[in-house]
């Protein structure tokens, strides 16, 4: 990630030792006022370790685990979705054609990862591609007056398709019903 240091010249540095004061991750966090989402985003290298020993041990041990390996890899690994899917897949295509646990695990597969921090706008890095603002255009709206809890409000509607297909069944049941009487 963007690695800069902390004050030198009234330029805010951040590196690994203070990068969490400053970009917080969202889904572990909540947003505070004035805040936005950044998102981080580059080529990671899936190299061996605990975390794709998990993933060889899904798709080469257990049956039916690989939506559960493609999750690890999104949510542990960061990877898009897309790229999580291509990983697993090559991975087991590289088991089938005849390579060991071991020298899967030895094999360096590359992915798009992404990740997501509530942080000020003025702490995202400028002109790096790795780096890109979301914008949270309402969420000072949402914010109580202290800036620390999220309230949303939500309306419950009712699907009008659902409704007639609920509908349409009871009157095929009532007619099921109609003509088992008729037939006793």
């Amino acid at each position: 990630m963007n690695e800069v240091e902390e004050k030198k010249d009234d330029v805010l540095e951040i590196n690994g030792s203070n990068f969490t004061e400053y970009f917080k991750v969202c889904g572990r966090n909540k947003p505070c006022k004035g805040e936005i989402i950044a998102k981080f985003t580059a080529i990671a290298e899936f190299i061996d370790g605990r975390m794709k020993l998990d993933i060889i041990d899904l798709l080469y041990n257990k049956e039916g685990k690989v939506q559960a390996a493609i999750q690890v890899l999104i949510k542990l690994g960061g990877a898009i979705e897309k790229d999580a899917i291509r990983v697993c897949k090559n991975i087991c295509s590289d088991l089938y054609s005849g390579m060991t646990p071991e020298e899967v695990e030895a094999k360096v597969y590359k992915y798009q990862m992404e990740s997501f921090y509530y942080t000020k706008k003025e702490y995202v890095p400028i002109d790096d591609p790795h780096w890109e603002i979301i914008n949270i255009k309402n969420l000072d709206d949402f914010l109580d007056s202290s800036g620390k809890t999220l309230r949303m409000e939500s309306k419950l509607t009712v699907d009008s398709k659902k409704e007639e297909n609920e509908e349409e069944e009871k009157e095929a049941e009532e007619e099921k019903a109609e003509k088992t009487e008729e037939v006793q």
